[in-house]
C-alpha cells in the first residue's frame, strides 16, 4: 500500500501571518466595531475561530458580535467573505514548503492538510498560498463534516480515509507536540515534530517521532519514510 503524508498547515507549510492584529483591527472596523468595544470584540473573535465546533468565519464573527451586545451588520455575509481574501494575503508559504510538496507529488505520494480553524479562512490561506494543487485532501476542523478540533482522533481518521491508507503507513508533520504530533501518534501514525529552536524538548516526546528545527529539515525524514 502507498504510503502519504499529513501536514500542518500554519506554523508548518505556512509561516505565521504578517499582521495577525492589523488583520483583526481591519475586520472590526468593516463590522462598525467602535474603537470602545474593540478589545472585547478581539477576544471574543478569538475564541469564536477556536470553537470545537464547525465554524466559518461568518458564524465566528457573528457570535462575537453577540458575545458584545453588537448589532450585526446587514451585509455581514459579504464582510466576511472579504475578510477572508484579505486574511489570505497575510499569508504565506514557508520557503521549503513548494519544493518539498513537489517533490512528493512527483513520487505520487497522496498529501492531505490538517489544520484547525474557520473553514473559509483556511481554505482561503491554502490558496492563496499556491499549495493547494498539491494537495489530495483537506481536513479543516471548522468544517461541517468535522467539527473537532486537532488532536481528536476524528481528524486523523479522516486524513487517513482521505489518503485511502493505514494510519502506520502515514506520516504526520507538524510543529504543535500536543495537536499535531502526540494526537497523530496515539491514532498510530508516524510523527515528524518541527520543533523550532527549542532548546528544551520535553521528555515525553512519542517514541519514534523524528524531531526537525525547520521544515526544510524535515525532507529527509519524510523522504525516507515514504521510501519505506
Amino acid at each position: 500500500m502507498r504510503r502519504g503524508v499529513c501536514f500542518d498547515l500554519d506554523g508548518t507549510l505556512l509561516v505565521p501571518h504578517g499582521d495577525w492584529p492589523g488583520w483583526v483591527s481591519t475586520t472590526a472596523t468593516a463590522l462598525g466595531v467602535e474603537a470602545e468595544a474593540r478589545v472585547r470584540f478581539t477576544s471574543a473573535l478569538e475564541r469564536a475561530t477556536s470553537s470545537d465546533a464547525a465554524v466559518t468565519l461568518e458564524s465566528a464573527c457573528r457570535d462575537a458580535l453577540a458575545d458584545c451586545g453588537l448589532r450585526e451588520p446587514t451585509a455581514l455575509a459579504d464582510l466576511a467573505r472579504e475578510a477572508c481574501l484579505d486574511y489570505g494575503r497575510g499569508v504565506r508559504a514557508h520557503p521549503a514548503a513548494a519544493a518539498l510538496l513537489e517533490r512528493l507529488a512527483t513520487a505520487a505520494a497522496p498529501i492531505a492538510i490538517i489544520t484547525n480553524g474557520p473553514v473559509d479562512m483556511q481554505m482561503e490561506a491554502l490558496r492563496a498560498s499556491g499549495l493547494a494543487p498539491y494537495v489530495r485532501a483537506t481536513i479543516v476542523s471548522g468544517a461541517r463534516d468535522v467539527a473537532v478540533r486537532n488532536p481528536h482522533p476524528r481528524v486523523f481518521w479522516r486524513a487517513v480515509t482521505a489518503l485511502r491508507a493505514r494510519p502506520e503507513d502515514v506520516l504526520m508533520v507538524g510543529d504543535d507536540l500536543e495537536a499535531d504530533v502526540r494526537g497523530a501518534h496515539r491514532f498510530g501514525l508516524a510523527t515528524c515534530w518541527i520543533a523550532g529552536d527549542r532548546v528544551d524538548r520535553p521528555s515525553d516526546v512519542p517514541v519514534g517521532t523524528t524531531v526537525v528545527s525547520d521544515l526544510a529539515d524535515a525532507a529527509v525524514p519524510v523522504e525516507a519514510f515514504l521510501a519505506g
